[in-house]
């Protein structure tokens, strides 16, 4: 009696970003097939499935997988495994401004090609790695994140503290008219610690 050969698999998988686990499903139509892995990075098999384990950029090359029954071993299906890189956290600059005045966050990734992610207790107006609170008040204060996508993969966020610079209070002056050749005194109140005079 001659044994069939087994039909070369196939292999599906879905792409994943770095410190995933990247699983490799096989498939023959050949029922009942024992199926063989091997590949660059050490796998997880649980027959027709091989797991690559918090997988990097290290993982990346070709995969291979036959069938085999009845000692009958098919030709090998190969696949290339491209693990999708993690983007570097972003950083957050800024300047702080002072109430009624735009206050523009910027991020900057080592990674080329992200798109940013930005969130805060403020609507932002963004414009990818810029984000601006329009007409800044002390009500926008507090924690402004952002992250970087690229190829389906996110960052971690990055977050900034902003504080918002309160709008002195307008100073009322006081005087006592003088006549000619007398000093004449202006004094200047305001519930804003420090007043300057010109």
């Amino acid at each position: 009696m001659i044994n069939p050969m087994p039909v070369v698999p196939t292999i599906a998988m879905i792409p994943v970003c770095e410190g995933s686990d990247q699983l490799l499903t096989a498939t023959s139509s050949t029922a009942g097939v024992t199926y063989n892995w091997s590949g660059p990075t050490p796998l997880v098999v649980n027959n027709n499935e091989a797991t690559i384990k918090a997988a990097t950029v290290a993982s990346n090359g070709s995969y291979s997988v036959s069938a085999t029954l009845n000692t009958c071993t098919s030709q090998s299906a190969t696949v290339n495994v491209a693990i999708n890189r993690m983007p570097v956290v972003p950083t957050i600059a800024m300047t702080p401004v002072c109430e009624g005045s735009d206050q523009l966050l910027t991020a900057t990734s080592s990674t080329a090609g992200v798109t940013y992610n930005w969130s805060g207790p403020t609507p932002l107006v963004v414009n990818n790695d810029k984000a601006t609170i329009k007409a800044a008040t002390v009500a926008s204060n507090g924690s402004y994140s952002v992250s970087a996508t690229l190829n389906t993969c996110t960052s971690k966020s990055a977050t900034v503290n902003v504080a918002i610079n309160p709008m002195p209070v307008v100073p009322t002056i006081a005087m006592t008219p003088v006549c000619e050749g007398s000093d004449q005194l202006l004094t200047a109140t305001s519930s804003t610690a420090e007043r300057c005079w010109s």
